[in-house]
C-alpha cells in the first residue's frame, strides 16, 4: 500500500511544497549522531517549557533537563507567543549539553521565513526539526492577528528534508478516522519525514496495531509516542485546550496526591515504559504544559521522568 496511495496522498494537498517525491540531502554531522543514538538504543524526548523571550530562563530549563533526557523539543506553545526564535533557542539549549529538537509551524511565517529558518538551524547545528502546520493564533491570550498558512505540515517537511535535518513530524493514532492514520504517517514519510511523533493516550493494543501497520507501509519511519503530563490544575487545563480526546486517568489522578509532581512523575514513568515494551517504538516524547511560573518545576519533573527511563546516558 506504501508507494502508489501515499503518493497520491501527498499530490492532492495544495500546499506541499513540492510534489515530486522528496530526495532528502545528505545528513548533517549532529543529524548523523542523532541517527546513529536511534540505531542504538530507544530516546527520550522532553518539552522544553517556554520561558518566553527569556535566554536566561532557557538556559535554566535546559539545564534541569541536561544528562536526563537525550533531546529537548523545543515547541511553539500557542499560550506563549512571544518567543526566541528557534535557532537561538537551538543555541542556547545546546550550550547546556542537552540536543535541541527545534520546531517550526506554518502559522507566523512565509514559506520565505520557513526557509530562512531552516537555514538557521542547519547553520548552528541543531539535529533534528519537528514540522507542523500550526494552532490558530486565537488559542493565544490577547491574540487577534491572522495567520499564514502558506503552506502546511507536510510541505514544511518537505522543505526540512532539503537541509540535512533530522525530520519529524506529528500523527494522531487514536483520532477518526482511525483507519487512515497509518496512510497519512506513510504519506508525511513520503514527504520527507524520518520520525513520527505519535499523539497516543488509548489503549496499547489499539497502539501496537497503528504501529505495526505504520511500519508496514513506511518502514524507515521512526516512531515515538507521544505522552502527557502535568504537575498542576493550570497545567492540566493547557493541556486540556491542545490535547485531542480526554485526559486519561494516569494522567490527572496524580493532581490528587499530597505531592503532585511526585506522583505524575511515578504514574508516567511507569505508562512509559509500558509504551516502550512495543515492538517498532523507538522513543518516548514527553509532553508538560507549565502553568504560569511553574516552567522550572515541570522541567524538573520531566527530568525525573527522563531519568527513571535512562534517558540522557
Amino acid at each position: 500500500m506504501k508507494g502508489p496511495h501515499a503518493q497520491s496522498l501527498l499530490a492532492a494537498s495544495p500546499r506541499v511544497a513540492s510534489r515530486a517525491p522528496v530526495v532528502p540531502a545528505p545528513a548533517s554531522l549532529a543529524a548523523q549522531e542523532l541517527e546513529a543514538l536511534l540505531r542504538r538504543r530507544q530516546v527520550i524526548v522532553a518539552d522544553l517549557p517556554s520561558p518566553g523571550p527569556d535566554p536566561d530562563g532557557e538556559r535554566r530549563l535546559a539545564s534541569a533537563l541536561a544528562g536526563k533526557v537525550d533531546l529537548a523539543l523545543l515547541g511553539d506553545a500557542p499560550w506563549a507567543r512571544l518567543q526566541l526564535p528557534p535557532a537561538v533557542r537551538a543555541s542556547i539549549v545546546a550550550g547546556e549539553g542537552l540536543r535541541p529538537w527545534a520546531a517550526l509551524d506554518c502559522r507566523d511565517r512565509t514559506q520565505l521565513a520557513l526557509r530562512s529558518e531552516l537555514a538557521a538551524l542547519a547553520a548552528v547545528g541543531a539535529p533534528a526539526v519537528h514540522c507542523t502546520t500550526g494552532r490558530p493564533p486565537q488559542l493565544a491570550p490577547g491574540s487577534e492577528a491572522d495567520g499564514v498558512f502558506e503552506l502546511d505540515g507536510i510541505g514544511l517537511a518537505s522543505l526540512a528534508a532539503q537541509t540535512g535535518l533530522v525530520v519529524s513530524v506529528a500523527e494522531s493514532s487514536a483520532a477518526p478516522p482511525i483507519h487512515t492514520r497509518p496512510l497519512r504517517a506513510a504519506t508525511k514519510a513520503e514527504a520527507g519525514a524520518g520520525i513520527l511523533f505519535v499523539t497516543h493516550t488509548a489503549d496499547p493494543k489499539s497502539l501496537a496495531h497503528f504501529v505495526a501497520v505504520t511500519r508496514a507501509m513506511a518502514p524507515k519511519l521512526r516512531i515515538l509516542v507521544r505522552l502527557p503530563m502535568v504537575i498542576s490544575r493550570a497545567g492540566a487545563e493547557r493541556l486540556a485546550a491542545i490535547w485531542r480526546g480526554p485526559l486519561p486517568a494516569w494522567v490527572l489522578e496524580p493532581l490528587e496526591s499530597r505531592d503532585p509532581a511526585g506522583a505524575s512523575i511515578s504514574a508516567v514513568a511507569e505508562v512509559a515504559a509500558d509504551r516502550l515494551g512495543i515492538d517498532g517504538v523507538d522513543g518516548i516524547a514527553l509532553t508538560a504544559p507549565a502553568g504560569a511560573d511553574e516552567e522550572l518545576e515541570v522541567a524538573r519533573a520531566l527530568a525525573g521522568v527522563g531519568q527513571i527511563l535512562g534517558g540522557g546516558s
